[in-house]
C-alpha cells in the first residue's frame, strides 16, 4: 500500500535569479514523504500531480494542467517536487492537490492516492489578492518590491505619490500625525509626541522612554535629544507656536518664537500664572539660548550665548500690580550672572549683575551694575551705583554719584544715600583714582578729580619726588583773591597778573618779582631730601647739585648718626672746594644746619661732604634745600 505524508508545501522561485523588471513565477515546491508498505520508499517512482477545486473525488472539478514526473528519486521515502499548473490557478478560491504513483520505469497504471491534499495558504503569495495579476511584483529571496509605472495607495484608491498613505503611517522610528493643515511629523522613541491639536508639529528623534521629546503647540519643533519641549504644554496649542529646541537634554523653548540650540536643563521663555489678570504684561517672545546647562531667557527678545546658571531678565513689578520681564537683555555666558534691566546686557564672567535699564558688566565676578546707564568693565567686587556711572575694573570700587568714575582699588564715589537727604545725584561727576593703599579712598563732593598716588603723580615725567611733580611750565588763569582754607595754602594769579600765595590764615603774600614781602632765605630754590651714609673716615661727597643762577644762597641740610658713641661731621662745597662751616653732632635725629653763603655763579655745583669718626656708625646727611631772596626764581629746578 502507498501513501504520502505531507512534509511542505511552498512556494519557490523558478529561476535562481529574477531580473528586476521581471515579475515573480507561478512554480511552487510539495515536499513530501511516500510510504510503501508501510515502509519509507526507496528508488524511482513516477508521479502525477492534479489541482481540483473540491476535495470530493465526485463533484470536485480539475483546475489547471495535469504534470507528470517520471522516475524522481525517492530516499528513504523522501521527495521534492517543483508544481506549476499556470497563471491565475491561485484566484482565492481554495485548491486540492491529487497525487497518483507508481514504481518507475513501470508500464501499468498509477495508483492515485487518497484523499485529496487541500493546499496552504502558501502559493497564494506568488500573488496578493488584489494585485490582479498584473506581474508589478518581484519576490527575491526574501524581498518582494514593486517599480510600476504608476503610484501605489495605501486607504486611497487615486495615489498620487510613489507610495500615497491616507492617514497615520508609522515605520520603526517614524510616524505621521495628519491633520487639515499640515502633517506632524514625528521621530525617534514611540513615546515622543505632539499634543492633541497643534498642527505641524516635528520631532526628529531622540527622546526614551521615560524622558520622551513632545512638542505641545502649533509649529513646534524638537531635534532631538532627550526630555525636550517645544511649546508651553498648558493644553493650548496656539499660545507658544514656533518654539524651536535643537537638542540636549531637558531644554525647554516655551514661548513663541523661542529657541534653545542645545545644552541642559534650559529654558527660553517663561509665562506665569500667578500675575495680576488686569494690567499683564505682554507675554514673553522671541527668546534664545545657544547652549550651556542651567540658563534662563526669560524675556522678549533676551539672549544667552551658554554658559552656566545664567538668568537674562527677571520678573520686575511695574507699579502696583502689572509684573513682567525686561525685554532685550543679554548674558553671553559664564556662570551665574543676571541681565535684569531692559536692554541690560553681562558678558561673562561669574556672578555679575546688570540690574537696571542699558547697564552693563563687561565681565569679572560680583560685579553689580545698579543704575540706568552704568557700567563695570570688569575686575570684582564693584558696584555702580549712579546712573551712567563707571568701574572700568579692579577691586572694591564703587562709582555711587550720577556720571561718576571709580578705579583702582577701594575708590568710592559717594551715592545720594551716603550723602544724604535731600541730595538724589550722590557726589555727581566725580573721579576717584585709588592707588593700592588698602583702605577706601572716598569723595567728599560733586564734580571733584580725586587722586591717591602713594608714589607721587606726575606730569609730563614719570618719576615723580613730590605727591605732584610737574616737568614744564603751570599756566594759572587770573582769578580774584580765593578765600582761605585753613591747614592749605594756595598759589594763584590776581588780575593784575602778579603771583600771590595765600596761607591758611588768609595772609596773603606777593610771589611775583620785585615783591617786598620776602626776606633773604624765604623762598625754597630748590630741595632734595634723599637720605645719603657713608661709613668713612675722610670727606665723602654725599649730595650735590648745579644751580642756574648766581648771587648769595641760603642752603639747610640734616645731620644725623644712628648712634650716639659716634660724632659725625658735615660741611657745604663748592666746586670739590670746601667754602661752609664744618658741622658736628653725634644725634640719632635729624639736626638741621642753615647757612648764608655768597659768590655762587650759574653753573656753580653745591655741595656736601661728609665723614664719620667711628666707622662702625654711619653719617647721614638728607634734605638738602636751597633758599633765594627773589621769589620769581623760587620753584625753578636744576
Amino acid at each position: 500500500m502507498l501513501t504520502i505524508l505531507v512534509l511542505a508545501l511552498g512556494l519557490m522561485v523558478c529561476l535562481p535569479k529574477v531580473s528586476e523588471a521581471a515579475p515573480v513565477g507561478t512554480a511552487w515546491t510539495y515536499q513530501g514523504r511516500l510510504m510503501d508498505a508501510n515502509q519509507p520508499a526507496d528508488g524511482e517512482y513516477d508521479f502525477r500531480f492534479k489541482l481540483y477545486d473540491d476535495a470530493n473525488t465526485v463533484t470536485g472539478n480539475q483546475v489547471g494542467s495535469t504534470i507528470d514526473i517520471n522516475d524522481l528519486d525517492v530516499i528513504d521515502g523522501y521527495f521534492t517536487v517543483e508544481l506549476d499548473f499556470g497563471k491565475d490557478i491561485f484566484s482565492g478560491s481554495a485548491r486540492w492537490l491529487e497525487i497518483a504513483v507508481r514504481p518507475g520505469a513501470s508500464i501499468f497504471k498509477y495508483r492515485t492516492l487518497s484523499p485529496r491534499q487541500e493546499t496552504t495558504p502558501a502559493p497564494y503569495a506568488i500573488y496578493a489578492k488584489t494585485s490582479g495579476g498584473d506581474g508589478d511584483w518581484t519576490v527575491s529571496g526574501n524581498n518582494m518590491y514593486s517599480i510600476p509605472s504608476g503610484n501605489v495607495g495605501i486607504g486611497t484608491t487615486s495615489p498620487t505619490y510613489k507610495l500615497d498613505v491616507a492617514g497615520s503611517l508609522r515605520a520603526d522610528g517614524l510616524r505621521t500625525n495628519p491633520n487639515v493643515i499640515s502633517t506632524n511629523l514625528i521621530g525617534g522613541h514611540g513615546n515622543n509626541s505632539v499634543t492633541s491639536g497643534a498642527v505641524a508639529a516635528t520631532i526628529g528623534g531622540g527622546g526614551d522612554s521615560s524622558r520622551p521629546n513632545k512638542v505641545t503647540d502649533n509649529y513646534g519643533t524638537v531635534g532631538g535629544g532627550v526630555d525636550n519641549q517645544a511649546g508651553d504644554n498648558d493644553g493650548t496649542v496656539a499660545d507658544a507656536t514656533y518654539a524651536t529646541v535643537s537638542g540636549g537634554l531637558e531644554n525647554k523653548a516655551s514661548v513663541e518664537f523661542a529657541t534653545v540650540g542645545g545644552g541642559n536643563d534650559n529654558t527660553a521663555g517663561l509665562r506665569w500664572t500667578d500675575s495680576p489678570t488686569e494690567n499683564a504684561s505682554i507675554e514673553p517672545s522671541y527668546s534664545t539660548i545657544g547652549g550651556g546647562q542651567g540658563n534662563s531667557a526669560r524675556g522678549p527678545w533676551s539672549t544667552i550665548g551658554g554658559g552656566w546658571n545664567n538668568t537674562a531678565s527677571e520678573l520686575v513689578t511695574v507699579g502696583e500690580a502689572q509684573r513682567q520681564y525686561p525685554a532685550y537683555t543679554t548674558v553671553g555666558g559664564g556662570g551665574g550672572n543676571t541681565a535684569r534691566g531692559y536692554h541690560s546686557t553681562v558678558g561673562g564672567g561669574f556672578n555679575n549683575t546688570a540690574r537696571e535699564s542699558s547697564s552693563t558688566v563687561g565681565g569679572g565676578r560680583d560685579n553689580q551694575a545698579n543704575y540706568h546707564g552704568s557700567t563695570i568693565s570688569g575686575g570684582s567686587n564693584n558696584i555702580a551705583w549712579g546712573a551712567s556711572a563707571t568701574v572700568p575694573g579692579g577691586v572694591y570700587n564703587s562709582a555711587g554719584g550720577v556720571l561718576s568714575f571709580a578705579a583702582g582699588y577701594r575708590a568710592k564715589v559717594r551715592s545720594a544715600s551716603e550723602v544724604g537727604y535731600p541730595d538724589t545725584d550722590g557726589d555727581k561727576g566725580t573721579f576717584v583714582w585709588a592707588d593700592s593703599t588698602d583702605a577706601d579712598f572716598q569723595s567728599t563732593g560733586h564734580d571733584q578729580f580725586l587722586i591717591r598716588a602713594s608714589g607721587g603723580v606726575g606730569i609730563g615725567m614719570n618719576s615723580p619726588n613730590e605727591k605732584l611733580t610737574v616737568e614744564g611750565a603751570l599756566s594759572l588763569d587770573e582769578i580774584s583773591a580765593p578765600s582761605a582754607s585753613a591747614g592749605y595754602g594756595k598759589v594763584y594769579v590776581r588780575s593784575d597778573g602778579e603771583l600771590y600765595f595765600k596761607n591758611g590764615a588768609g595772609t596773603e603774600y606777593k610771589l611775583s618779582a620785585g615783591g617786598e614781602d620776602f626776606v633773604v632765605g624765604d623762598c625754597l630754590l630748590n630741595a632734595n631730601d634723599t637720605i645719603r651714609a657713608t661709613y668713612t673716615t675722610g670727606p665723602v661727597l654725599l649730595k650735590e647739585t648745579k644751580i642756574g643762577r648766581g648771587g648769595s644762597l641760603r642752603i639747610k641740610f640734616d645731620l644725623s648718626t644712628n648712634n650716639a658713641i659716634a660724632y659725625v661731621r658735615a660741611q657745604i662745597w663748592r666746586n670739590n672746594v670746601a667754602v661752609g662751616i664744618l658741622r658736628t653732632t653725634n644725634s640719632t635725629s635729624p639736626v638741621t644746619f642753615p647757612e648764608d653763603i655768597s659768590g655762587w655763579s650759574k653753573g656753580d655745583l653745591v655741595q656736601v661732604f661728609g665723614y664719620t669718626t667711628n666707622s662702625d656708625y654711619p653719617v647721614y646727611v638728607s634734605n638738602l634745600r636751597l633758599y633765594v631772596d627773589n621769589p620769581a626764581e623760587a620753584g625753578a629746578r636744576f
